[in-house]
């Protein structure tokens, strides 16, 4: 149900694929799984599937992923939905070294 404090768009899916419903927290989220479900590639796939946890800056980070998708062809991927203005650039990273 959403309402105007809410931040989220919650609700449900029925994937075709698999014949399951498959959650959502937003409309970027459902807009994603609606993508996922019209990919003749894709069997099934799974909301928040598995927890991530590590440590950075001394602090305890945890994330779940948004979504797990499995293909026909046996392999998975792993999709995090995020807004564009949510996405930070990625840190410079060290140049090879050259010896």
């Amino acid at each position: 149900m959403s309402h105007r404090r809410r931040r989220g768009f919650p609700g449900l899916w029925w994937f075709s694929a698999s014949g399951e419903h498959v959650g959502f927290e937003s409309w970027l989220e459902r807009d994603q799984v609606m993508a996922l479900d019209a990919d003749p590639g894709v069997a099934a796939v799974a909301s928040q599937p598995f927890g991530l946890s590590w440590t950075a800056g001394g602090r305890r980070v945890r994330h779940a992923p948004d979504f797990f998708a499995r293909l026909f062809d046996g392999t998975g991927v792993v999709i995090d939905v995020r807004d564009e203005a949510q996405i930070q650039p990625a840190a410079p990273q060290p140049a090879p070294d050259a010896g």
